[in-house]
């Protein structure tokens, strides 16, 4: 098997992936492996920092772990396989919402978000492009929601909720 298909198998796990109707799934995989190239970092690599603005670029982290640090409350370590840089698309001024340190050696792939709608736009339908910017919205709002309550202090507002805007 070839690094390029344990890639793509690896996409299939996923979460937001997943949210994809089934027919769906393998093509938005596919387009992931055509803009993406991986690289190995090493343990204490800055992957991302919160605040800076960046090229539109996201991380597709198949081996290894990373730490979320948001600037409040502990760091979260999230494990293999997770998107990143996803929430920089809610964000107008195109900053990164946390800094991403490599917790361990990992294989990240690397893509612009650009080239992934540009080549969503060649290969699929309008309806497609539409189910997949909802699900990346639907993701990104998700983990801004579980950001926020783990860097709330006990007792905060468990009522307050974001909305995804699948306007993007």
């Amino acid at each position: 098997m070839t690094n390029l298909s344990k890639f793509q198998r690896e996409l299939d796990h996923l979460p937001f992936i997943l949210e994809l109707p089934q027919g769906l799934r393998k093509r938005v995989s596919e387009l992931f492996v055509h803009v993406s190239s991986g690289k190995v970092y090493t343990k204490g690599k800055t992957l991302y920092t919160r605040g800076k603005q960046d090229k539109s670029t996201g991380a597709l982290l198949i081996k290894g772990s990373v730490e979320i640090d948001r600037g409040e409350g502990a760091p979260i370590t999230r494990h293999a396989p997770e998107l990143f840089g996803e929430m920089m698309l809610l964000d107008e001024h195109d900053r990164r919402t946390a800094t991403l340190t490599i917790a361990e050696d990992s294989l990240v792939f690397q893509f612009k978000w650009n080239d992934l709608m540009a080549k969503a736009r060649e290969r699929l339908t309008v309806d497609q492009i539409l189910d997949l910017k909802y699900a990346l919205v639907k993701y990104a709002g998700s983990r801004f929601e579980e950001l926020e309550e783990l860097s709330e202090p006990e007792g905060g507002n468990a009522d307050s909720k974001v909305e995804p805007d699948p306007g993007i």
